[in-house]
């Protein structure tokens, strides 16, 4: 496969994972990697708190995971890189 088919694919993969999450959910998810916004500054947008956007954010990423891998998220910044057992 050639790259931009290869892109194309993990797009669509993404796209299909991303629309598995609630729209706050996905909100979320999308303030943190594409805005880079911080847990207060999304709780301040959203009506919740940081610990709510924090535990939602966790959940969501998990689900991101399972769906379609950690190198995946990972380049995508989605998730931070670990090595085997996760680990901090």
């Amino acid at each position: 496969m050639d790259e931009r088919l290869l892109a194309q694919t993990a797009l669509a993969k993404i796209g299909e994972a991303l629309a598995e999450l609630s729209p706050l959910d996905q909100a979320i998810v999308e303030l943190t990697v594409v805005a880079g916004m911080s847990g207060s500054m999304i709780g301040t947008d959203l009506g919740l708190t940081r610990t709510a956007v924090t535990t939602r954010l966790s959940r969501a990423r998990a689900r991101l995971k399972d769906v379609l891998g950690p190198e995946l998220l990972a380049e995508l910044g989605i998730v931070g890189r670990r090595g085997p057992g996760g680990g901090r």
